[in-house]
């Protein structure tokens, strides 16, 4: 499964759908491709960092653990979610 997919029916899923019912070519193929459209929009707007992930990004590329990407990237992923809470 792919970002796009695992974000859809991440929404999905908090929508209360039932993800694997949606089916591609049958029915709730609408609702399966809005989610599928919403997560790739949600995802493009992260493609620009806001300052505190980059602030975020930047901390977690230091000490023992620097240049370990996943681990920056999971830091500015949770600067991301600290702006909206």
């Amino acid at each position: 499964m792919d970002m796009i997919e695992r974000v859809a029916k991440a929404m999905a899923d908090e929508q209360g759908s039932n993800w694997s019912a949606l089916n591609a070519n049958g029915p709730g193929s609408g609702l399966r491709n809005m989610y599928l459209r919403l997560a790739s929009v949600a995802i493009k707007a992260m493609k620009d960092p806001t300052f505190d992930m980059l602030v975020a990004g930047k901390a977690a590329n230091a000490g023992p653990r620097s240049s370990l990407h996943g681990y920056i990237y999971e830091a500015m992923i949770e600067a991301a979610m600290k702006e909206s809470a």
